[in-house]
């Protein structure tokens, strides 16, 4: 009986055992594919520098797949705009004064540089053919330009290279580091309307609230705001709603990009090595909530935060009303004035120096 029972006990065993072992050989083999990979894994770490960088400006539409591949870090780039003539082979097919003819695909050549560099989403599609519309308001420089690209809006219609490229015109790259045809140009969307309606495509500015008779604009109001009719008897941030449903900030960001703020200039828009800085755009940790509570009392200024995720926005420390709107006094200081804050020495709301 004693016998029978240990055969029952390694059968079980056996059993038991079989899973296991299936799943031993699957961790080594996991273990053995990953030492195999270990070498390109750790690749993007040790790619030596090239010590001959021009090479790349002939083959610019290799660069995507080249780092793609970890042949070529990214500070391996040669940058064409900083260059004297040995940058011209880049878009031509030569050297030089006598640079030949550009090559082809000139958006491609742009785009193997730019779109791997940079996080920024460009605001304008290129290859495409101008309306009629456009081609009547479009400025004399512009539409020589597109002529001269088959009638296509390519990189080249808005950016000028011949202001890095020619000797002649090197004193403009400093007023007009982007390169922007016609510029330089006080404001960057002064350029849109070399070819567009500046009536039909400027923005609208949603701190313009209040007409010349005193009037309130409630369709300047429906900008932020999901229920205009709340507004007037709102007493706090927490009586309103807004039409966004993540991040208060994200009604700010589309407008105002990149800006200098505490502690270092950094983006709110991107992350990562693009952010420099400390983040403000965070719930304070409860020293830091407490002294805005007590300064709240202290100052009569009130700094709001997302009420539904006790976070700092951009309305924390700015007030985006115009004066008059707001009718209690904690929530309107700031309107109007410098960098609509609702403090000028807004740092000690919430930090004891």
């Amino acid at each position: 009986m004693k016998h029978d029972n240990k055969a029952v006990m390694q059968s079980k065993t056996q059993r038991i055992n079989k899973p296991a072992a299936c799943r031993n050989r699957f961790y080594g083999f996991l273990l053995l594919l990953t030492c195999g990979l270990l070498p390109q894994a750790y690749a993007v770490e040790t790619i030596k520098p090239i010590d001959n960088k021009n090479w790349l400006m002939d083959k610019p539409l290799d660069i995507p797949m080249l780092l793609e591949n970890r042949s070529i870090n990214i500070a391996d780039i040669p940058d064409p705009h900083q260059l004297s003539t040995e940058g011209c082979r880049t878009c031509h097919t030569k050297s030089g004064k006598q640079s030949g003819k550009t090559r082809k695909k000139i958006n491609l050549i742009c785009a193997s540089c730019h779109n791997s560099l940079s996080a920024h989403n460009y605001i304008h599609p290129t290859d495409l053919r101008p309306s009629i519309d456009i081609k009547k308001n479009m400025d004399k420089l512009f539409s020589k330009q597109t002529r001269s690209e088959d009638g296509i809006v390519n990189c080249t219609v808005c950016h000028d290279m011949a202001v890095q490229c020619t000797q002649q015109r090197k004193h403009e790259r400093g007023l007009n580091p982007m390169l922007l045809r016609g510029g330089p140009y006080t404001a960057r969307s002064d350029v849109c309307y070399r070819c567009h309606n500046k009536q039909a495509y400027q923005r609208l500015n949603p701190h313009d609230q209040i007409d010349k008779k005193g009037r309130l604009k409630k369709d300047k109001c429906a900008l932020c705001h999901k229920d205009v009719s709340k507004l007037a008897d709102a007493k706090s941030i927490a009586d309103v709603d807004f039409i966004v449903d993540g991040k208060l900030e994200n009604m700010c960001t589309g407008c105002h990009k990149v800006k200098a703020h505490p502690g270092g200039s950094f983006n709110f828009s991107f992350s990562g090595r693009e952010a420099k800085g400390p983040n403000h755009l965070v719930v304070p940790p409860p020293r830091v909530m407490n002294a805005i509570k007590q300064m709240s009392k202290k100052t009569g200024i009130t700094m709001p935060l997302d009420p539904k995720t006790n976070q700092v926005f951009c309305g924390t420390c700015h007030n985006p009303h115009q004066k008059g709107v707001i009718q209690v006094r904690e929530s309107a200081h700031g309107a109007d004035e410098r960098f609509r804050l609702r403090k000028q020495d807004i740092c000690g709301q919430c930090h004891d120096f």
